[in-house]
């Protein structure tokens, strides 16, 4: 019964919120429809489909598509991460998971060369706007490790890595397809960038550098 009653109350604050949305942004429906099936998709799937979507979304949703609407996808995606991170921990620092000290290190060393650069740089404001970005990002990829509890956690994070590499094999596939699969001539017309500009080809390249080992060290430890 309470269950029914937290349903029905979620429905109603969800419809609510839309009613309001579409009255002050009614350019921005199409918004209003994304996070509609995706409250459907976790009311039927549960809550940890959300670190899924956030991770789809975070690589294959990208600037080049559209700006503004890369930017709506960071900024859900962190109100997200924050919402599940706190959610568990709440702000009780001492039950947040902590990091491998190699891991400290490296993040340590990595910030230190940064601000060193920026120091001797002629374009400091361009140095703190990436030490910036940095932060927010291994903030991000914190709050994605803190949430990965146990082997089912690691397989969502898998099927997501599976699903934008399916997406990139695509825009791989049909960028070659414009050219009628002549590598050569590919690389002859310096095109470092396929289907429409999607994402860069060393982006893509570096993805499945990285994550091929990683399926290869789970599926045959």
């Amino acid at each position: 019964m309470d269950t029914i009653i937290n349903s029905n109350q979620n429905i109603l604050v969800l419809s609510v919120l839309s009613a309001v949305f579409i009255l002050l942004f009614p350019n921005f429906i199409w918004a209003e429809i994304v996070v509609l099936l995706i409250f459907l998709i976790i009311t039927v799937m549960g809550e940890k489909t959300l670190l899924f979507i956030v991770i789809v979304s975070f690589l294959t949703l990208t600037s080049t598509i559209n700006i503004n609407l890369r930017t709506v996808v960071q900024m859900f995606n962190g109100l997200v991460l924050s919402f599940l991170f706190f959610k568990k921990y709440g702000l009780e620092f001492r039950s947040y998971p902590k990091i491998p000290k190699e891991i400290g290190l490296l993040v340590f060393f990595v910030f230190l060369s940064m601000v060193v650069a920026t120091a001797f740089s002629h374009y400091i404001l361009l140095g703190f706007d990436q030490i910036i970005r940095t932060t927010l990002f291994f903030i991000i990829v914190y709050f994605i490790y803190s949430l990965v509890e146990d082997n089912s956690d690691i397989k969502l994070l898998l099927s997501a890595f599976i699903v934008v590499a399916l997406i990139y094999t695509y825009t791989l596939l049909y960028g070659l397809a414009k050219e009628n699969f002549d590598i050569i001539q590919l690389n002859l017309k310096k095109v470092d960038r396929v289907s429409n500009d999607y994402i860069n080809m060393n982006a893509i390249g570096s993805f499945f550098i990285i994550i091929i080992p990683i399926y290869l060290g789970y599926y045959l430890e």
